[in-house]
């Protein structure tokens, strides 16, 4: 393990600061204290701060917005592009690799949303249904509406490794959506046919974990079956 004295003193106040937002329980977009307080907090010059919150910018830890001062980042600590899919040449290859993922460990988390959601936590998922549902009614592209409506099952499902990994995993929407030429049947929220939104929600709702599992695996192997079609 890498000992404190090996490291900078700016890498060793980032982590004290990241000790502070956990212990005063700040949340996303909360606002720091100043650079002047945090220097005579933590006995160390401004420029060190400086430094420090430099480090936490680039990790998404926090935001600073000139003029206005430091806040706990709404990414919270998430990068933009963890797995480096901006670098991937195959595309192809990389949804199908994501895609077969959620096959994996989609159901079971839509089981542990059905075991654990609370009623909040299902109104907002509602809410996320009828605005994917919307989008498709209208012909609009509702890739943003299905990466939140799956990143709120993850919400629902009380495990925060999921909440933080659903929405690394379904950014793969975007490519899948450019290679189904931006296909989305409206079986995909129709209430009859299984495996929609409504079914998944529904299930949650119920707090069925077996119909919860059963609605999402049929749901993302109907999108692996879709890409087929394009591959």
């Amino acid at each position: 393990m890498e000992r404190q004295e090996e490291r900078s003193l700016p890498e060793q106040i980032s982590e004290a600061l990241i000790d502070y937002i956990l212990k005063q329980k700040l949340q996303k977009g909360d606002k720091l204290p100043n650079e002047f307080s945090l220097a005579q907090m933590l006995c160390v010059g401004r420029g060190t701060i400086r430094e420090a919150i430099k480090i936490l910018e680039s990790r998404n830890i926090v935001t600073v917005k000139h003029g206005a001062g430091t806040f706990v980042s709404e990414k919270y600590g998430i990068s933009d592009d963890p797995l480096g899919l901006c670098l991937m040449e195959n595309k192809e290859k990389t949804v199908k690799d994501m895609v077969d993922m959620c096959v994996i460990i989609e159901p079971e988390i839509a089981a542990m949303a059905a075991q654990y959601a609370e009623e909040e936590d299902v109104k907002e998922l509602e809410r996320r249904c009828q605005e994917a549902e919307q989008c498709i009614r209208c012909s609009q592209s509702h890739v943003e509406c299905d990466i939140s409506f799956h990143t709120q099952i993850a919400v629902c499902s009380k495990n925060r490794i999921a909440a933080s990994l659903i929405p690394i995993i379904t950014s793969s929407a975007r490519i899948f959506s450019e290679l189904t030429n931006y296909s989305y049947p409206e079986d995909t929220v129709r209430w009859k046919l299984g495996g929609g939104y409504k079914e998944i929600t529904e299930a949650i709702k119920r707090h069925d974990c077996r119909e919860a599992r059963e609605s999402m695996l049929l749901h993302v192997m109907t999108n692996r079956r879709r890409l087929a079609q394009f591959l």
